[in-house]
């Protein structure tokens, strides 16, 4: 519980006094970081923010109940339902995300939020990780998700509202026991046992098949996720330069391959475009 507690301590005390954001699912992870955000912080400097999807029987009625959940510690709590809509190339899981980090985008804009706290685990970036090899990622997609990064609020994707992952490092086994010590409700998400989802087949098939073979495979992937981590920070600061609209392409063009890549990179997700990397290749070989 001591890492736990020093992991959200920390974060807090990186962002300074302010509104932090929440999101929570109902689920252990963001139960157990609305918690302690409120523990730390004092409930009138939390919400509790619920994105509903509308994708599972009941999801209403669970956001609701972790909104009351949220008043009865002193913090706000605060609900938005989303549509989701599912695009070509695109699974269900995408588009959910997708619209989740809108709608935390348009909440945290007009509550004036310091920050959104997220509640990703190490299994969670593990399982990422992963996910991402699976689908033939680029060194980028090998670093998974950041401890921070800003959102894009605005349609001309200015950075506004940092997203702050602060479980990152912390292991399932710690938030359940956490979760139990403090008796937190949890209501579970249906569509964490979906084995149509991706994600559910690598957590419940993939990795436990890995475990078998290497115990310490989830270690190895947050390695190579922080090792990817550390070269793309380096890469980035090569890049970072030439990442605006128009793209001085004379000068970019004397730089390595990577450098080129990354540049057109940064310069898309600036203004809220996506991006995988055989896009990249189309566009260096222009």
């Amino acid at each position: 519980m001591g890492a736990l507690r020093a992991a959200v301590e920390r974060a807090l005390a990186e962002l300074g006094p302010g509104l932090y954001g929440v999101a929570c699912s109902g689920g252990a992870d963001s139960m157990a970081l609305a918690d302690l955000a409120i523990d730390i912080a004092g409930g009138s400097h939390v919400v509790v923010l619920t994105i509903d999807h509308g994708l599972s029987v009941g999801s209403e009625r669970v956001a609701a109940d972790v909104a009351a959940w949220a008043r009865s510690r002193g913090a706000a709590g605060v609900i938005r339902r989303v549509d989701v809509e599912r695009r070509a190339g695109s699974g269900i899981e995408s588009a959910a995300r997708d619209a989740r980090y809108a709608a935390l985008d348009e909440l945290a804009a007009e509550l004036g939020l310091t920050a959104v706290l997220v509640g990703h685990t190490a299994r969670d970036q593990a399982e990422t990780v992963l996910m991402r090899i699976l689908r033939g990622t680029g060194p980028a997609g090998l670093a998974a998700m950041p401890t921070a990064t800003l959102s894009h609020s605005s349609n001309d994707g200015d950075p506004s509202v940092p997203i702050v992952r602060p479980l990152l490092a912390i292991d399932r086994d710690a938030i359940d026991t956490y979760v139990a010590d403090r008796a937190l409700p949890i209501w579970d998400d249906p569509m964490n046992v979906d084995h149509a989802l991706a994600r559910v087949r690598i957590r419940a098939a993939i990795l436990p098949m890995l475990r078998r073979e290497n115990p310490m495979v989830d270690h190895a992937l947050l390695r190579l996720a922080a090792s990817a981590a550390e070269w793309l920070a380096v890469i980035d600061g090569l890049a970072r330069p030439f990442a605006r609209f128009p793209i001085d392409c004379a000068a970019l063009a004397q730089h390595l391959p990577a450098i080129r890549k990354r540049a057109v990179a940064l310069a898309l997700e600036h203004h809220g475009i996506g991006w995988d990397t055989t896009h990249l290749d189309r566009i260096d070989r222009l």
